[in-house]
C-alpha cells in the first residue's frame, strides 16, 4: 500500500488528473481492506488461504494456508505428506507467530528469511517446545511453527 501512496503523490506532483489519482487511491484502499482477517480466538480454525492477523501492531500478516499446516485438524495439516510440528491443543499460533516476528532474532545463516524466538512457555504439541520459527515470503507475509526438534531414529 505504501508504494501506491507514494506513486499517487508523485503523479500529483507531475500534474496527473484528479480522476486518475482518485482511482489509484480507491484501489489502494480496497486492497488494504480485503486482504487481512483478524483472528481473535487462538483455537479458531484458519481459512485455507488468505491473510490473517492476531492483532500484533507492526507485525506482517500471516499466510493462513501455510500457517494451517501447523494447526491440528486444519485441512492443510491433513494434506501434508510430511510430519509437521503443530501448535499445542489445536491452537492456530497466529498471535504467537506475529509476536515472534517482532521480538525474535534472525536464525543463523537465514538472515532476512527466518526468525526464531523462545517464548519461555510450552507452545508445541510435543509438550516441551517453547521456541517458534517464523518464515517470511517474498510478498512480506509470514507463517510460523513450533521449533520441534526432528525425531532421532
Amino acid at each position: 500500500m505504501e508504494k501506491s501512496v507514494r506513486l499517487a503523490k508523485g503523479l500529483a506532483n507531475l500534474g496527473i488528473g484528479k480522476d486518475i489519482l482518485d482511482k489509484i487511491n480507491d484501489v489502494t484502499v480496497w486492497q488494504a481492506n480485503k486482504r487481512v482477517k483478524e483472528i481473535k480466538d487462538s483455537k479458531e480454525k484458519l481459512p485455507q488461504q488468505g491473510l490473517v492477523t492476531g492483532g500484533v501492531e507492526g507485525a506482517p500478516p500471516v499466510d493462513a494456508g501455510k500457517q494451517g499446516k501447523h494447526q491440528e485438524g486444519h485441512r492443510n495439516n491433513e494434506q501434508s505428506l510430511e510430519d509437521k510440528s503443530t501448535w499445542i491443543d489445536g491452537e492456530n499460533g497466529v498471535r504467537e507467530t506475529q509476536e515472534a516476528w517482532e521480538k525474535g532474532r534472525w536464525a543463523e545463516n537465514r538472515e532476512g528469511t527466518v526468525k526464531e524466538y523462545d517464548t519461555g512457555r510450552v507452545i508445541g504439541s510435543d509438550g516441551v517446545t517453547t521456541e517458534i520459527k517464523v518464515h517470511i515470503d517474498g510478498k512480506g507475509n509470514i507463517h510460523g511453527c513450533p521449533k520441534i526438534p526432528p525425531k532421532e531414529e
